[in-house]
């Protein structure tokens, strides 16, 4: 039975690959003038920001799919300057938009903007929200902004119903799967795939296979570039809480059935990535990445020796099987030998700031960080 339900499972995710609507297969002419901006707010341009980060993501595929003319939306700019919009709903929507402070002035100017808009309305992975719900539930609320009376929800439902979704930007036969780190390892000619909270422990249990099928809609064996980053989170909330001779004996165990695992996919080309180093224990992190109530288990000592043992482990089945082993550039330490602060996200977060991404998205080149020497290698 348990076979069966499996076999299931990747007949239908093979399905849905096979029916995976792109960029390419929407919008032929590669020089059309596209807008990427933000549903409920503008996209953040910092360096340090994870949500802006994404967006610059997409922004870089849709360059390196041949668009000539693609440009993140600033506050001032309009909708109208633009043939085509894709709407980012934010790195975290699920199904809902997060509005702080109810139908403020600019969110209700971009729903006139998109009620009038002629061009044509896209949006990536995600459905439209019921904006005019969203709207028609809030008029009466004090903290309402006075544009929202002059929203003709009509027509607001009109282009909630033209706008478009798509699953990629292109379909190449290269992906780079993980967790929430694994994008900052994107290069072009790259699908992504990155999963909230998913651990190295849960795919082994599952099998690599059936999970990224699951979370990609893939099939590997469509695939000939596999970057894998996953066991940060592992590192973080679980290894330690084994006795120190059985966690880095888990440690090795895991990558090494990884191994075996990604081994059985015969996918030539392979990059497994390095865990990060572990920051500072005085490090404030949201609420969202704790795990029983704590932000990480076990003391910087102790999780730092599960990473060297992490990464030397990624370092010998590479070896073994012909593989690539992705390090982080040195720059990223502190006098401490821990990850630096500034070297994060800001102004809280456990991730690497974009500035040392592996590509740099504004200059569309590798990051000159990463032709540096590297360590934990």
């Amino acid at each position: 039975m348990k076979v069966y339900q499996t076999e299931e499972k990747v007949d239908l995710v093979h399905q849905e690959q096979n029916n995976m609507i792109t960029l390419t297969d929407k919008i032929q002419d590669k020089g059309i003038k596209i807008g990427i901006d933000g549903l409920s707010g503008t996209i953040s341009k910092r360096i340090s920001n994870h949500n802006g980060a994404w967006a610059h993501k997409v922004m870089n595929q849709c360059i390196n799919a041949g668009y000539t003319d693609v440009t993140i939306l600033d506050k001032s700019e309009k909708l109208n300057n633009y043939d085509v919009i894709i709407l980012y709903m934010g790195i975290s929507f699920e199904g809902t938009l997060n509005l702080f402070g109810g139908l403020g002035d600019d969110f209700c100017k971009k729903l006139i903007q998109l009620e009038s808009f002629p061009g044509r309305l896209l949006s990536l992975q995600h459905e439209m929200p019921d904006l005019v719900d969203m709207v028609s539930k809030r008029l009466k609320n004090s903290s309402t902004s006075p544009f929202a009376q002059i929203i003709d929800l009509e027509e607001l439902q009109k282009a909630v119903d033209k706008t478009e979704m798509f699953d990629r930007v292109e379909k190449t036969t290269k992906l780079c799967f993980g967790d929430s780190h694994s994008f900052s390892m994107y290069q072009p000619g790259y699908m992504t795939s990155r999963n909230d909270g998913l651990t190295l422990y849960s795919v082994l249990r599952d099998g690599l296979k059936v999970k990224i099928m699951e979370k990609s809609g893939i099939n590997t064996d469509d695939l000939t570039h596999l970057t894998f980053y996953v066991g940060n989170i592992d590192i973080r909330h679980h290894l330690c809480r084994r006795e120190t001779t059985n966690m880095m004996k888990a440690t090795e165990v895991m990558v090494e059935y990884l191994a075996d695992q990604i081994n059985c996919l015969g996918i030539k080309n392979v990059e497994l990535v390095h865990a990060i180093p572990i920051e500072d224990e005085s490090r404030k992190l949201p609420k969202t990445g704790y795990y029983k109530d704590t932000p990480f288990y076990g003391t910087w000592e102790q999780r730092s020796k599960v990473v060297q043992v992490f990464n030397d482990t990624i370092d010998s089945v590479c070896e073994t099987h012909g593989w690539t082993a992705r390090s982080w550039p040195k720059e990223m330490l502190n006098e401490k030998q821990q990850l630096s602060f500034d070297a994060m996200e800001k102004p809280k977060s456990v991730h690497v700031s974009r500035e040392f991404y592996r590509w740099d998205m504004e200059n569309n080149c590798e990051n000159k960080y990463h032709k540096s020497e590297v360590f934990l290698s």
